[in-house]
């Protein structure tokens, strides 16, 4: 199962900026999977349609898919309460994977870095800022870093200080 990993979902596993024209944030999807094609192109609801109603799901990477994607499309389509169980959903599923290979620790990464941009785009920066920094905690994530300094910046101007 090991081998599987590193060789199946790594190669799947695609940054996408799949941001609304307020935000400049990216997302992760798993490519390949379910969805993801009509999710990666913009089509949110036609992916979130494929997704749900398909009904093999009973791998693990298989559902870890299927979560991150759904969080992907719900934040974009700004359903909150689905995009928050989804995402919940993918951090949870992550966790479940007893696996420290490699893939597993990016998967479980960009699962953070997802579920930050949601509470981004919900205005909760302080959960936003702990998913991010969880997300660099457990890999060495690019995108996660370029998020993370992309809502320092945004949340800095709008400090007031003290003299």
């Amino acid at each position: 199962m090991k081998k599987l990993i590193s060789v199946a979902l790594l190669p799947l596993l695609s940054a996408a900026a799949l941001a609304d024209s307020t935000s400049q944030y990216k997302m992760a999807i798993i490519e390949d999977s379910t969805g993801s094609y009509a999710i990666k192109t913009g089509e949110y609801r036609q992916g979130v349609s494929r997704i749900t109603q398909s009904v093999n799901q009973q791998d693990i990477y298989e559902q870890v898919a299927r979560a991150m994607n759904l969080c992907v499309a719900y934040a974009n389509l700004k359903q909150v309460n689905d995009a928050h169980l989804a995402c919940d959903q993918a951090i949870t599923l992550v966790k479940s994977i007893e696996n420290s290979s490699s893939s597993s620790k990016d998967i479980a990464s960009y699962a953070f870095n997802n579920r930050a941009i949601f509470k981004a785009k919900i205005q909760d920066y302080s959960g936003a800022l702990d998913d991010l920094l969880m997300s660099m905690e457990i890999s060495d994530n690019q995108i996660a870093q370029k998020n993370l300094l992309k809502l320092i910046k945004e949340q800095s101007s709008t400090m007031q200080f003290k003299s």
